[in-house]
């Protein structure tokens, strides 16, 4: 009868069993003032003043039980779920090859498809590294019927619209080095570089993290050869030391002094990483050799329509001095919209979105055969479950379970994987 008891449907509830408290306290409290000589009414009146507000105590003792419950509940089910997990694992180890299929299988599907959204991430999704970007403009000409201009102009122009130009509160131009030979204490190799006007820094909003920025005097020919450097061939190549400013950088045979270091994450172009920033001469040359084309990049002075109305104006002119008869024209695109339309760039991303999805889809056909498979084999163990009183719910808890912890270990093979996949693509389009 004891045991019987303590069984829930047998116990009395919270509300019954606080009023036979509350009645038992008041009655044993009255016989003792009864006992000193008070009559009835003023043993109950004395009893109920010194037991105080009943309404308060009441929701006391609620709370109490409240809070009793909900540890008591949180106890199970912390309870519930460290079985569950325990018996998920054992299940894992007792069927290691299904167990291995499965994390390999959700793994490879979850770390292709997290590698794809890294490199989107970084190529497309995320701010450009730059202050305000998105106010960045770049000078582009567009032929009759092109739906995208180029943002390439020839170095007269380039000339040309920088002493002319009243479009811009801020700008730099810049090009492409070709191929730049790093000479070092061991082997030579090449690196990656760009040809910026003094400018660049200034324009973009970025101040090196070390030294300074280029200056007027380091692009007029004959000026003694500079160099910025990236955060990151600063730490890999340099050694990351604070003397880098004393350094010299043989480049192309040249030495050349570094005169700062760029902050963490910087990259310019957006679309690319690049190891070293040039000045470009005023004479359109860089590394002794003369530069083909270049890109103009600003900071617009007015609104972006009336900025490309003047900038149409200036530019059309220009191109007309240099050739009457073209029909070229001129205009101002946003920086930051050009990554969404680069060719090479959408064409590299849908090929690497349609393997993913199809190794995912792949990856979810196997997975479902193998949970088919897994739950036909298992068919006795969980009749034998209900049969034993366990309850549907509790079945499908712990079924839920064993399948979180098959997710958890995927997830850590996956993110090894999505770092391998990473790597990999920044090999193939760097």
């Amino acid at each position: 009868m004891r045991r019987l008891f303590h069984l829930r449907v047998w116990r009395p509830s919270v509300e019954e069993e606080l009023d036979w408290e509350i009645r038992h306290h008041l009655e044993e409290r009255m016989d003792e003032l009864r006992s000193q000589g008070m009559s009835d009414a003023e043993a109950e009146r004395e009893a109920r003043r010194a037991f105080g507000d009943e309404a308060l105590v009441r929701r006391s003792v609620r709370r109490i039980e409240r809070g009793a419950r909900l540890r008591e509940r949180v106890s199970l089910l912390v309870q519930n779920l460290a079985g569950d997990v325990r018996y998920g694992l054992r299940s894992a180890a007792a069927a290691p090859a299904f167990a291995a299929g499965v994390v390999l299988t959700l793994a490879l599907g979850i770390g292709a498809n997290a590698a794809l959204f890294g490199v989107a991430d970084a190529l497309l999704l995320r701010p450009l590294p730059y202050a305000s970007p998105g106010e960045l403009v770049q000078v582009e000409r567009y032929r009759p019927g092109q739906a995208f201009g180029q943002n390439h102009v020839s170095p007269h122009f380039a000339r040309a619209w920088l002493e002319r130009q009243a479009v811009f509160t801020e700008q730099f131009a810049y090009a492409f080095t070709g191929s730049i030979v790093l000479e070092t204490g061991g082997a030579p190799r090449a690196v990656t570089g760009r040809a910026v006007s003094h400018g660049f820094s200034r324009t973009l909003g970025v101040a090196p993290a070390l030294g300074r920025a280029l200056e007027p005097a380091d692009t007029r020919p004959g000026a003694v050869p500079v160099v910025l450097v990236s955060h990151d061939f600063w730490r890999g190549e340099l050694g990351g030391s604070d003397d880098v400013l004393a350094h010299d950088l043989v480049l192309n045979g040249v030495p050349h002094r570094v005169v700062g270091v760029m902050p963490r994450g910087f990259k310019f172009p957006h679309v690319s990483v690049t190891d070293l920033w040039l000045p470009q001469y005023d004479d359109d040359t860089v590394l002794g050799s003369a530069v083909p084309y270049v890109h103009l990049v600003g900071r617009p002075r007015d609104a972006l329509p009336a900025a490309g109305a003047a900038a149409a104006s200036l530019g059309n002119a220009l191109l007309r001095e240099a050739r009457p008869d073209t029909d070229v024209t001129v205009g101002l695109a946003r920086l930051e919209d050009f990554r969404l339309r680069s060719p090479e760039l959408r064409t590299a991303l849908r090929l690497l979105a349609g393997a993913a999805v199809l190794i995912l889809l792949v990856a979810g056909v196997n997975m479902a055969n193998l949970l088919l498979v897994r739950a036909a084999s298992r068919t006795r163990e969980l009749s034998l479950r209900l049969a034993l009183g366990a309850s549907r719910t509790r079945l499908v808890a712990q079924l839920t379970t064993e399948a979180l912890v098959l997710a958890l270990l995927s997830a850590g093979v996956a993110v090894l994987m999505a770092y391998g996949g990473l790597r990999i693509t920044q090999t193939l389009m760097p």
